[in-house]
């Protein structure tokens, strides 16, 4: 089980997350599991949060965390962005 930090880009507030299984769970996932519990507010529909990937661009593909190059201890960037923007 790894431990991460999510960085709300728009606040700069941190929020630390345990017991996630890097391997198995997506960059897409971990956004619905903060929203269905509650550590980051549901958006308006015009809007989504997105992760930010090691290199500072959007991640737009589905990958587990593993993949995308996270491990125990990291910090996660989440942004939010219009959707449909780029």
């Amino acid at each position: 089980m790894a431990s991460l930090t999510l960085k709300m880009a728009s606040t700069g507030e941190t929020i630390p997350v345990n017991d996630l299984e890097l391997d198995q769970v997506t960059n897409t996932e971990l956004i619905s599991q903060m929203v269905a519990s509650g550590i980051v507010p549901a958006l308006p529909s015009d809007e989504e949060y997105l992760v930010i990937g090691k290199n500072n661009q959007p991640l737009k593909n589905t990958a587990s965390l593993a993949e995308l190059g996270f491990n125990d201890g990291d910090t996660i960037t989440i942004a939010v962005k219009p959707k449909g923007a780029k």
